[in-house]
């Protein structure tokens, strides 16, 4: 049995970049602990608890009347919720 190469093979695109670790994700990670973010499509104000990491997924805490809801969103989604005029 004879096995063939495929000639037309590309080299994948992360070739020849260092791996980034968990530790660099999280410090260049645009949201720190604490910080207020918005969804870019709107909603309420919300506080980071903690920063994207390797998923890059940030886990957030806002209040929805009285009650303490959280859910984990990509940091892609969120934009600074500092400057908001009208957040919801």
């Amino acid at each position: 049995m004879k096995f063939y190469t495929n000639p037309f093979r590309l080299k994948p695109p992360y070739q020849g970049v260092e791996p980034m670790t968990c530790a660099d994700a999280a410090a260049a990670a645009p949201f720190k602990e604490g910080d207020t973010v918005l969804l870019k499509s709107g909603g309420p104000l919300m506080t980071v608890v903690y920063p994207a990491s390797c998923g890059g997924e940030v886990q957030c805490y806002w209040f929805n009347a009285s009650t303490l809801e959280t859910e984990s969103f990509p940091a892609a989604c969120l934009m600074d919720g500092r400057n908001c005029p009208n957040p919801f």
